[in-house]
């Protein structure tokens, strides 16, 4: 049972009801509190009250959107998305275009999209590549209340497991082909990438996502997981090419 031995909130002096907010407290933690009053006589404490903090997620498992359902995931005080990003409009209703002329592709300024392999069929387990311009666009790719994770927060999960030159293999997908242990939960699978005209390389051998962070008007931060390595690929890619999209929960 606590004491004001431990940490303690003050509410009030004299007579009467008073009300107190416990603040700062970490997620998926079950704490224990009680009131207590103190006077000449000394302290008398109230019943002691236990309860359990929601994580990152709180609460919430799936997340609908755009009619797709994205299963969530904890990871440490994060809460991602579980399944690469599948819409094809943004949070506001405006539509994103399927661009597969090389020419449009390259010279696109605004967001296209488009299936690896051009095949609507890697959809659901890889969902859509986009170019860098639709993370940028202010009509905003992720619903509301989620974001395209920024740098900071792309090294806060990599920390967790070790740092970016050993968290890949605890991001990346169990499979054969993708040699993963996926100890975070983050699912991570090789969807591949597109190069500036929107042709599509590197499916099954790698998986690629984009940091929100800019490194100019024209280059965006890239996450990049590969077959066989171990680490996390973290490098700069012009916004005219394609990789996956992750949302991450606002905090």
């Amino acid at each position: 049972n606590p004491t004001t031995a431990d940490n303690v909130v003050a509410s009030g002096s004299g007579t009467g009801s008073f009300n107190s907010n416990l603040t700062s407290l970490d997620a998926n933690t079950t704490y224990h509190a009680r009131a207590y009053a103190t006077n000449g006589l000394g302290t008398a404490y109230g019943a002691d009250l236990q309860f359990t903090t929601l994580g990152p997620c709180a609460g919430q498992t799936t997340v609908t959107y755009n009619g797709y359902s994205y299963p969530l995931v904890e990871i440490g005080n994060q809460c991602w998305f579980q399944d690469n990003l599948k819409t094809a409009s943004y949070r506001n209703g405006v539509a994103i275009p399927n661009e597969t002329d090389p020419n449009s592709w390259y010279n696109d300024m605004s967001g296209v999209w488009i299936n690896y392999a051009n095949n609507p069929s890697f959809d659901d387990a890889y969902g859509k590549l986009y170019s860098g311009y639709t993370v940028t666009n202010s009509n905003g790719i992720c619903p509301t209340g989620w974001h395209v994770p920024d740098n900071a927060e792309w090294f806060e999960l990599f920390d967790l497991y070790g740092g970016q030159y050993l968290a890949g293999e605890h991001l990346k997908d169990v499979t054969p082909y993708f040699d993963g242990l996926n100890t975070s939960g983050y699912t991570g699978r090789a969807g591949g990438e597109t190069n500036s005209f929107g042709d599509s390389q590197s499916g099954g051998v790698k998986g690629s996502w984009w940091s929100s962070e800019a490194t100019s008007a024209f280059q965006l931060k890239n996450v990049t997981l590969q077959d066989v390595d171990i680490d996390v690929g973290y490098q700069t890619y012009p916004k005219n090419t394609g990789a996956s999209i992750r949302c991450i929960k606002d905090q």
